[in-house]
């Protein structure tokens, strides 16, 4: 199959899922910026242009930075569980959300789920909230450590997979790693 529009949509497509699999960072209005350049990925990557990884890149640790103020807010709420709610869990089943607003919805959900798994376990609440604020702060400093080649990596593996679900690609960084651990 050649590189075109068609890969180019599809390789944006699991790149946003690679990024955002739960459709918790990323609004409808991000992705729709994103999908403007949608139809000159192929052009871009044949061209060796691969910039675009970092302008999807770079807004999702913005939004990480963004979601972890509201993720440490919920975390210290008051929950009601009593409440009959539903978090649907399925990424695939659900859209990006429309809002800000709608995406610290989920979180809230989330952050009550996370919070009622750790009390079923016994632990007590003030524990369970240092758990959940260590969990998420390390998710953003993990986030914020990414290399450049990880995410190359992670963009150009997106790609790949629109031809075939087994093929990645290695940076030389990872082909090194790799080349270690099979001796």
């Amino acid at each position: 199959h050649p590189i075109d529009d068609e890969i180019s949509q599809r390789g944006l497509n699991l790149f946003l899922k690679s990024l955002d699999p739960m459709k918790v960072y990323f609004t409808q209005e991000d992705i729709a910026e994103f999908e403007k350049k949608q139809a000159d990925l192929d052009d871009m990557l044949k061209a060796g242009d691969i910039s675009f990884a970092y302008t999807v890149f770079n807004p999702l640790l913005e939004r990480v930075d963004e979601r972890l103020v509201v993720i440490n807010e919920l975390i210290d709420a008051k929950h009601d569980f009593k409440v009959d709610e539903e978090l649907i869990t399925d990424p695939d089943a659900v859209a990006y959300a429309k809002n800000v607003a709608e995406v610290n919805d989920r979180w809230r959900k989330r952050i009550k789920y996370d919070l009622l798994i750790l009390k079923l376990d016994d632990t007590a609440l003030e524990e369970a909230r240092e758990r959940l604020h260590k969990r998420y702060d390390t998710l953003l400093k993990t986030m914020k450590q990414t290399e450049p080649f990880e995410i190359l990596e992670m963009y150009l593996s997106s790609l790949t997979h629109t031809f075939d679900p087994h093929s990645s690609y290695m940076s030389p960084e990872t082909l090194e790693d790799f080349q270690i651990q099979m001796r």
